[in-house]
This record gives C-alpha cells, structure tokens and sequence, in this order.
C-alpha cells in the first residue's frame, strides 16, 4: 500500500484513500514531512501540479502556511510559484485558503515565492495573482536584487516584457486591509467567522459531516482587519459590483439602464428572512448573488453505466444524479431575480431544456438514460452546450446576456460511438481529445470575439467509484491549458451527497461552496 506521500503525487489519490491514511495515523499525518526531503503531502501534490489533490488535502486541514521541514523555510506557495504548469490555480487555492505567510521569503536566499515565480516559475498569470493579492515589490533577496530585477535578467524578451507587465497588477485591497476574495465563498466565511458567531457551528459541523474528523480551526483575522455585515439592498449590490470588477465580468453588467444588479440585491436581500431559504447567514447570501452573475448549464452524463441495472454500477448513481440535479438547480435560481431558470443538456439526448425549474428538472431525470448509450462527453460538449448556447449566439451578432457555468458529471472515462474506431484504446483517446480540444477551442473562440476566455467556466465532477472516472480526471490535471477554465471537484458528488440528504442546512452550505469554488478567477481584470 503506498504512503500518503506517494498517493498524494498520484492521479488515483481520493478522498476513501486519504480517509485510511487519517484513521491508520492520524490526522496529524496531513501536515508531516516524510523521511526523505521532509516534504509535506500537499508539497508532493503541489510539486506534481495535482491541484485536485492540493484541494483534497487543503479540505481536510493540510496547512497551507506550513515551510517543509529542512529548516529551508520554503512554503507551500514558494512551491507552487515555481511551476510552470498549472501554477496559477495552485496558487489561487493557496490564496483561498489564506495562507498568511505567502510573500515570506526562505531562509537561505531570501526568495520570496514573487521572485521564484520571476525567476522559475514565469508565468505571468502566478505573478499577476500574487501581486494583485499583496505581494512585496519592494522586498531583495541575499543578492540584494527584488523581483523587477530578476524580470530584468530574462534573456528571452516576450518573456521578459509578459513578466515585467504581470509586475505591474495593482494590488487589490478592500477597505478594511483584507486582500479580496469575494467571489470565494470558503474565505468570504473565513472573513465573517469573528463576527458572526454562528457560522463557527456551521464550519465545524459541516467539517464533522463532510470528513468525519474533527473540525477544523477557523485561523482568527488579522490584527485591524475588519468587516461590515451587508445589512441593505445597498450593501449587497456593492458587494456585487466587487465580485464583477474581482472576476471581469464589467461588459455583462455595467450598462447604462440596466437594473440586474438592483434586482439581485433585492432579490438577495428578501431571502434574509425567508424560511424557506436555509442558507441564511449574510456570507451565504453574498454567495448566492454572486452565483446569479453566472448563466448555469447542467450536463448530465446519461450513459448506460448511470442506469441501475447497468452491470457494474449497483450505486444508484441515476437517481443520485437526479437529486442533486434538482438541488443544485433550486440553489442556482434562488437569487436570480423572474427565476431564469438552468439550461439542462445531455451527452447523449439532444433535448434542449431551457429556463427549467427544479420541479421540470426532475421530472425530465425520471426517465433513465438508454442502454445503448455511451459516453460522448467531448462531441456532445460541443454539438449540444456550446454550439448553441455561445457560438451560435456571438456568431449571429448577438451579446451573450451572462457568463456561463457549465457543471458536468460524468461516472467515467470518455468513449466515442460503438462505430467510431475499433479498439478500445482509440475509442477513449479519441472522445477525450474531442473533449480536451472543445474547451480550448471554446477558450479561442472567446477571445476571438473579444471576450474574456473564462467568460464560459467549466466544472467537472465525479458520481460513482468507477476507476475509469478517477482517471479521466487525473488525466486532465495534466492539460495545463485548461486548468485556466477547468475546475475539477476533488470528491465524488454522490457520495457527499447521501452523507449529507437528511440535513438540508449542511447539504446546502456544501453545494453553494461546490458552486462557487469553480468562479474564483484566476486572471487579473
């Protein structure tokens, strides 16, 4: 059996593993280094470029501010800030974690996780998020030269001009000195927990169901930094206008005449004291209005191995797929002001759903899928999401009316029709480059026409314990190109989802986080 810092380098890595790893050695084992370099499990997974393991790990109280153990001082962002593959979202998971020590240079070369991104890393989107949240231009290393001087000495000159302009992000602070993160629902808590008292009950309990270990501790804020509770319509929508200006997003909502935000606000406001609505504390609510800024599209995995009698499947992953279909679309359309409604998709059916409530959600996943389904999620992303929804509607003249949120499921690998190719290998390969190349065709697109390439953001997540599922999300890991609008969820959604059914408090608090986490941009505007 490998150790938890193999399997924290692994593609394979889940949550039942790290789960065995807590109960064999305790929870202790998340944060030691291990023998070798005195690497911690989540420098492995860092260094791998795992960000689905960093988010497992970080979820389960790996501490993202804990230096490795040789005495060096590097930290989980000095490592993160060297990649130069998927680097930017490591860090935003850092960032989101708030990870207090992130510009603390090491201890030999006095290299702060700034310059090693300058002078390794160079990726201009890891600079730009590290300057934008804080970090010190002014700081010199025991060379005596800071992070421009290093940008200087890059001998390629596209390079050198990327990263002397990724210099020049402006940080972005908010009134009271706390670095923004409004469109991250975890630290928007982190940041009311002093202050609103009950949400420390909710995080634990949420912490004690999620994981079954204990909860977690909330780090306290630092010192002279405070925050105001939204307390009218008012405050709401400048909390909007904060996510919007934080994630780009001006060109949907800053048009002369357009009362969206002040509908949302409302909106957002009225459900204070609505008892039908359990996500009720102001963080909660802030997440909600932040969410109504996104056009959900649902795209359900309706292969023959979702169908009960499906041989290998005995998990009910149809049904469970139909539950949280429907919650997740009650949750989406809570803040949205006539109740717009979800686009619901499918891999295989060509039903178009539009503007669909939870009610019409769950009646259309009544019906199980046909047994002569495969899995067609790349060709079917295209054919049935993305040409009608965004090319057809740019290519015709027409503005895209909001950002999209395309959530997927799917219970395993990628597999083109039964006549596409004979061997096995090549149905797979095949239907998994049509998925690959659909996202960064989709990215091309966008930009072509002028908008941001994260206007449409991408969420994949597993249902069901199919190996084949873990790999396929493993595989995409690795396609660095796509981490920039691809957010993968580290666990399984059904199985989160049965833990949680019997308390809809919890199983709410979950699915805004899982709905939000994907939004965190990790460009600066």
């Amino acid at each position: 059996m490998a150790d938890i810092w193999q399997d924290a380098r692994s593609a394979s890595f889940t949550k039942e593993k790290l789960l065995n790893h807590i109960q064999e050695r305790g929870e202790d084992i998340v944060n030691e280094p291990d023998q070798k370099l005195q690497y911690t499990p989540l420098v492995y997974a860092i260094n791998s470029m795992r960000f689905r393991n960093v988010e497992l790990l970080l979820s389960n109280k790996a501490d993202p501010e804990k230096p490795v153990g040789d005495g060096s001082g590097e930290t989980p962002m000095y490592f993160a800030a060297s990649l130069t593959k998927n680097g930017a979202r490591i860090v935003q998971q850092l960032l989101s974690k708030r990870a207090r020590n992130f510009d603390e240079p090491t201890s030999t070369k006095k290299e702060t996780p700034l310059m090693r991104a300058v002078a390794v890393g160079r990726d201009p989107e890891v600079v730009k998020l590290l300057v934008r949240n804080g970090a010190s231009l002014q700081k010199k290393n025991s060379d005596g030269k800071t992070a421009a001087d290093l940008a200087a000495e890059i001998q390629d000159p596209d390079t050198r001009k990327k990263i002397q302009d990724a210099l020049k992000t402006v940080p972005d602070r908010d009134r009271g000195g706390v670095l923004t993160y409004f469109s991250n629902w975890a630290v928007y808590v982190l940041k009311f927990f002093n202050r609103w008292t009950p949400l420390g009950s909710i995080l634990a309990a949420a912490s004690n169901v999620f994981y079954k270990v204990a909860g977690s501790k909330i780090p306290e804020l630092p010192d002279g930094e405070t925050v105001d509770e939204p307390k009218t319509v008012e405050d709401f929508k400048n909390n909007l206008q904060d996510a919007i200006n934080e994630n780009g997003l001006g060109r949907f909502y800053d048009k002369p005449g357009d009362t969206y935000l002040d509908d949302v606000a409302k909106q957002v406001f009225d459900l204070k004291n609505d008892p039908s609505n359990p996500l009720q504390e102001p963080p909660e609510l802030q997440g909600l209005a932040n969410l109504a800024l996104y056009q959900p599209v649902i795209y359900c995995d309706d292969s023959a191995s979702m169908r009960d009698d499906f041989p290998s499947n005995g998990e009910n992953r149809w049904p469970r797929q139909r539950g949280l279909v429907k919650r997740i679309t009650e949750i989406t359309n809570r803040a949205v002001p006539n109740k717009r409604g979800i686009f619901l998709r499918f891999q295989n059916n060509p039903m178009a759903g539009a503007g669909m409530m939870g009610d019409e959600v769950d009646t259309i996943l009544t019906a199980e899928p046909s047994e002569n389904n495969w899995t067609p999620i790349g060709s079917g992303l295209k054919k049935n999401v993305l040409q009608p929804l965004v090319y057809d509607v740019v290519s015709s003249g027409k503005e895209l009316e909001r950002p999209l949120l395309i959530l997927m499921t799917t219970d395993g690998c990628p597999w083109c029709q039964e006549d596409a190719k004979d061997g096995i290998e090549d149905k797979i390969s095949i239907e998994y480059g049509f998925f690959r190349d659909n996202i960064v065709e989709c990215m091309d697109f966008l930009k072509e026409h002028n908008y941001r390439r994260d206007t449409v953001i991408f969420c994949l997540n597993q249902i069901g314990s199919h190996p084949d599922a873990t790999w396929f999300m493993g595989a995409l890991e690795k396609e660095s190109k796509l981490s920039q609008v691809l957010y993968l969820t580290a666990e399984r959604l059904d199985d989160k989802f049965d833990d949680l059914q019997e308390n809809a408090r919890n199983l709410e608090t979950w699915l805004l986080e899982i709905l939000l986490k994907p939004l965190t941009s990790i460009y600066a505007p």
